[in-house]
């Protein structure tokens, strides 16, 4: 029997990040439990992502180019952010993520549609000097976020 491979998942609706942009895979780690799994690639000299699957939920985060290049070093940040700095608010997608996601593979397909055409958007975004310009209004994006889940989660009945 194959072994599992994240990245084989990736590939079926991620093609374009390896073919077109020629992202590379820089780490893999696959977790004991849940199926739990992460990925992270990287397209030098612009920008990184991770692939992380949680308990069946599928989450993209974006980076700036980092050394050691490794999921837990960051600065990561969601696509939600990502999406809400660039002013893509898709509805479909931000703030929409259920307790009962749709399959892995649906998840792909979606988070693929939203991603390749703000590409080359989210990597300039991330290469360089204008992350540092930029890093701050990324924070605070997610730190209202934060503030927003957290208060949505904790509220008294």
């Amino acid at each position: 029997m194959a072994q599992f491979s994240p990245v084989d998942l990736i590939r079926t609706s991620f093609a374009y990040l390896f073919d077109k942009y020629g992202f590379k895979v820089v780490e893999q780690e696959l977790f004991d439990g849940f199926g739990n799994w992460i990925v992270v690639m990287q397209l030098e000299p612009k920008c990184r992502t991770q692939f992380r699957l949680d308990r069946g939920e599928l989450f993209i985060l974006f980076g700036p180019i980092w050394s050691p290049p490794g999921y837990e070093d960051g600065p990561w940040y969601d696509i939600d952010v990502v999406l809400e700095y660039l002013g893509g608010k898709n509805k479909e997608y931000i703030n929409d993520h259920s307790r009962y996601p749709d399959s892995i593979e649906e998840q792909m397909s979606k988070l693929a549609l939203i991603v390749r055409p703000l590409l080359p958007r989210i990597c300039e975004l991330f290469s360089g000097n204008n992350f540092e310009i930029r890093k701050m209004e990324l924070d605070q994006i997610y730190k209202k976020r934060m503030d927003e889940f957290w208060a949505k989660h904790t509220k008294k009945e």
